[in-house]
């Protein structure tokens, strides 16, 4: 376990996790940095993830973490439909108001496809939440049988993805964007199984040479693809197997940096807090939006937005943790 540690928490992945939290709120609000942003930020999420899944614990702990982040999803779900109920129905009789609660919540559940019957939910960013789920799930069966099925099982979604990319077939919503990220979710695993000392890799040489790699992998990227890159629409530009190349450099790059920054009081919070985060950030922007002038890069407003959150998760995750996928506040030793 790398020493960048302190009260059973690794230091680095608080910071990345919050890093990474900052990054989908830039993408989403429309940064001029989401061409470089979405080569590597989600799949970095999915990594982080799988480093911080224990399979070592009996199957009843995996099968209670993941019911409470289904439970988080359908709380927030809930709580949006509530609010944002057209004027229109709430005047109408309960049938009317029971038909927009069921199809809100029936597009939360099922695709986000534009052609699908159901079309986009309300907080369709949850997206990730769900494959999140499907992923941990599915490692559950493959978690204790050896790393070369690991490696194995790594190489058999990236040349699906290809395959199924440059064919332009589409399947399920979540079934192609969890083979899509198992990788990174497994790589993140492995990692964790091997106790790689992350610290030790870090050093400044080793992050020049990441960063000069990275560099010209989005350069390349930028240059030759023809699609936009984002996974939740499953664009991974011209050529697949260079987005999970840019992808793995970025995440080692980004989780090196981290590797550099210190414990922080407020980091913890916010780490604790990412599904609160990706619940309400939307909102936030919208508001901050119509009063407030930002830069293109959305920096600042992403910094405004997540001093809003720090304060909000801290209260959530004493008094309500459910709406965080959590059953109980922890305290720190």
């Amino acid at each position: 376990m790398p020493s960048a540690q302190y009260s059973n928490r690794i230091v680095w992945a608080d910071w990345i996790k919050v890093v990474l939290i900052s990054l989908v709120i830039m993408g989403h609000t429309g940064s001029s940095l989401i061409p470089v942003i979405y080569t590597f930020h989600i799949p970095a999420f999915f990594f982080v993830s799988g480093y911080l899944s224990n399979y070592e614990k009996p199957i009843k702990h995996l099968l209670k973490t993941s019911l409470l982040l289904a439970g988080a999803i359908v709380i927030w779900n809930i709580i949006f439909v509530a609010c944002n109920i057209p004027d229109g129905v709430k005047g109408a009789d309960l049938h009317k108001i029971w038909l927009f609660v069921r199809n809100s919540l029936i597009k939360t559940f099922w695709c986000y496809y534009p052609t699908s019957k159901w079309g986009h939910g309300l907080l369709c960013q949850m997206w990730f939440v769900w494959v999140l789920i499907i992923i941990k799930l599915a490692c559950g069966l493959i978690a204790r049988r050896g790393e070369r099925l690991k490696l194995g099982v790594i190489l058999a979604c990236v040349v699906y993805t290809a395959i199924v990319y440059h064919n332009d077939v589409r399947t399920w919503f979540y079934l192609d964007r969890s083979i899509c990220a198992l990788p990174f979710f497994l790589a993140g695993n492995m990692a964790r199984g091997m106790k790689i000392d992350v610290d030790k890799l870090s050093s400044i040489r080793n992050i020049a040479i990441a960063a000069a790699i990275m560099t010209i992998c989005v350069v390349v990227t930028l240059k030759t693809y023809d699609r936009s890159i984002d996974m939740f629409h499953f664009r991974l530009g011209r050529n697949a197997i260079l987005y999970y190349t840019t992808a793995v450099i970025g995440t080692a790059l980004c989780i090196m940096i981290c590797t550099k920054l210190p414990r922080a009081k407020a980091i913890e919070i916010l780490s604790n807090g990412t599904l609160l985060i990706l619940a309400i950030h939307i909102w936030l922007y919208q508001y901050l939006d119509e009063y407030f002038i930002f830069d293109k890069t959305r920096i600042t407003e992403t910094l405004a937005i997540v001093l809003i959150c720090l304060p909000l998760v801290y209260i959530t995750e004493k008094w309500c943790p459910i709406l965080l996928g959590k059953n109980k506040h922890t305290k720190k030793k």
